[in-house]
């Protein structure tokens, strides 16, 4: 019913790089193969072809601005740069077209789940099917005013032109891709399964208790085994084998109306295994948010949400 919406493309407000959440933000996508998760590895977040994947987005929203919905859809690449190209004419009844893109999920009424074409690496040599080839993740937060426009919101293709002058930015869009391939070492996601505050790890709390301006050391810890060595085919087209190199993305909430006295990091990026950083709580007592992404570079995330009690 909202197949109208993918009028909007590539366009739409630009994502930022910063670690304030003042806006609604799409922060991380990750997919994860609808297979028995790995007992070292965890959930593998690189498809075969004919395999089901699924997949979770952290989005945040502050309370005055609710995301009403997210839409997904999905495309195969032919090359290392693209975009999906279809229109709503090209989807049949399941959302989908010929070569299996289109639709693939609208939350919260619909999971959005992949199965990846059979035939995706077909036109690749057996040495290039171990590299594969890229998905196109397209992810798009709808506002809960529009999205709870049922005649906005329609299959109705007259409503085509109402959708054109809605303005673009106010949806929140994220892009992930999506390796497909015949890897001898598929990628996984990492986990993050602790945190460490000035040097006390809150295990499976959610959280912590701060005090008002102070700065406080926050170190990720992911789950043994999720920082892979895996298997890479070089320009010279020999097998070598690397370790990923992960790093954290780290978000915070503010805590103020005035950003010069709300809660701050003194970077918005780590690398492993310096992988901590500062963060310093607001001047006003309060709840706040914080979230941190794990990343391997290899198209695995993982992530925690903080919650942190200020007084």
């Amino acid at each position: 019913m909202l197949w109208p919406l993918l009028i909007f493309g590539c366009g739409g407000l630009e994502l930022s790089q910063s670690w304030q959440l003042d806006r609604v933000r799409i922060l991380a996508v990750r997919p994860f193969v609808d297979v028995e998760t790995d007992p070292v590895l965890g959930t593998r977040a690189e498809p075969e072809p004919g395999e089901t994947v699924r997949f979770e987005a952290l989005t945040y929203a502050p309370p005055d601005e609710p995301v009403g919905g997210v839409l997904w859809s999905a495309c195969l690449l032919d090359d290392a740069i693209g975009q999906c190209d279809f229109e709503s004419d090209d989807l049949d009844e399941s959302g989908l077209t010929e070569d299996g893109s289109g639709i693939i999920g609208i939350e919260p009424f619909l999971n959005p789940t992949w199965n990846i074409p059979a035939d995706a690496l077909d036109s690749l040599t057996d040495t290039e099917k171990q590299e594969g080839r890229s998905a196109l993740i397209n992810v798009i937060a709808i506002p809960e005013d529009i999205f709870e426009d049922e005649d906005l919101f329609s299959a109705d293709t007259d409503k085509t032109d109402q959708l054109s002058e809605l303005d673009p930015n106010a949806f929140e869009i994220a892009f992930k891709r999506m390796p497909i391939s015949l890897a001898e070492t598929p990628n996984h996601n990492p986990d993050i399964v602790n945190i460490v505050v000035a040097g006390h790890p809150i295990g499976s709390a959610k959280g912590f208790t701060a005090r008002t301006k102070k700065t406080y050391t926050l170190e990720p810890i992911l789950a043994n085994g999720h920082i892979e060595t895996y298997a890479f085919i070089n320009n010279s087209g020999e097998k070598e084998y690397r370790t990923e190199e992960p790093y954290f993305s780290w978000y915070t909430e503010l805590g103020a109306e005035d950003p010069k006295k709300g809660a701050e990091f003194d970077q918005p990026v780590s690398l492993y295994p310096y992988s901590s950083v500062e963060w310093t709580a607001p001047d006003k007592p309060g709840w706040i948010t914080i979230y941190v992404v794990a990343r391997d570079r290899r198209g695995g995330m993982g992530w925690r949400t903080i919650s942190v009690n200020v007084l």
